[in-house]
């Protein structure tokens, strides 16, 4: 059953409030936090290691937000362009409508909770098979390297020691 004109209206102006806090938030941390953090951590002064490495651990906390909330208004302005088109609502893996429950609860779902289910396994899947290749390839070169005391990176190491 096809979005009724009311839900579509409730939902689209759900879309809009929550682009316009994502656009307020953006705004308001636009110039002030990295500029401030990174003259402080590259000049240096008086910094203690642990505090670098809180201040730097911090910037990188924020700028796992600031992405996410630029993934989610991108995920939302997809969401009104597709209501512009007459496309909303409509599972881009399967087709079927997604249920109004669902657009309620997450206004910018691109799929429905079975398709989005299927996504997230997939990609949990290639996850794994991508840590397992990387965690074979890690482990050969480590092998590789244990048994040959002469490698490339070994030489340069002990000239560099010797250098001091």
């Amino acid at each position: 059953m096809a979005l009724k004109n009311e839900q579509l209206h409730t939902l689209k102006d759900t879309l809009l409030t929550m682009k316009k806090g994502l656009e307020k938030k953006k705004a308001s941390e636009h110039g002030t936090t990295s500029d401030d953090n990174q003259s402080e951590l590259s000049s240096g002064i008086d910094n203690h290691p642990a505090e670098e490495a809180s201040n730097y651990e911090e910037q990188m906390k924020q700028q796992t937000f600031k992405q996410a909330d630029q993934e989610r208004l991108n995920e939302i302005n997809d969401s009104l362009e597709q209501i512009e088109k007459g496309e909303y609502g409509i599972c881009v893996d399967t087709g079927d409508e997604i249920s109004f429950e669902r657009l309620e609860a997450v206004p910018y779902a691109k799929r429905t909770v079975e398709a989005q289910q299927a996504f997230e396994e997939n990609h949990l899947s290639d996850q794994t098979n991508e840590q397992e290749h990387e965690d074979t390839i890690s482990s050969l070169a480590d092998s590789d390297t244990v048994r040959h005391k002469h490698t490339n990176t070994t030489t340069r190491l002990q000239e560099e020691q010797d250098a001091f």
